[in-house]
């Protein structure tokens, strides 16, 4: 089972999770992020992991998913804090690599 509780301020919107993020209840996150976030152009958008109990290879495929539009994923207990460092670090190592191919100034020809 899964909970989530929206909440919204003028500048942020935070989903907080509460339960299994596994199965059937990342599609049920998937909707309600597609009702709520995806409608709304709030600067700040935030996952809220510190209720979260487990993450299965689908929940964890969406966090990335979640990480990569921008939203950031707050954790507090080893299990999250662990699965949100390793979504960041993969995200830092493949905007390294993506620069590091990019052209430069210097390649272009005129």
């Amino acid at each position: 089972m899964l909970r989530i509780t929206v909440h919204e301020d003028a500048s942020s919107i935070t989903f907080q999770l509460e339960g299994r993020l596994a199965g059937r209840w990342v599609q049920e996150l998937k909707e309600c992020w597609q009702r709520t976030a995806a409608k709304q152009q709030k600067p700040i958008v935030r996952v809220d992991l510190a209720g979260v109990t487990f993450i299965d290879a689908e929940g964890q495929a969406y966090l990335v998913d979640l990480h990569h539009q921008r939203a950031e994923l707050v954790a507090a207990d080893c299990l999250t804090k662990a699965i949100v460092a390793e979504i960041s670090e993969t995200r830092r190592l493949v905007t390294r690599h993506i620069e590091s191919e990019a052209p430069s100034d210097g390649d272009r020809k005129p």
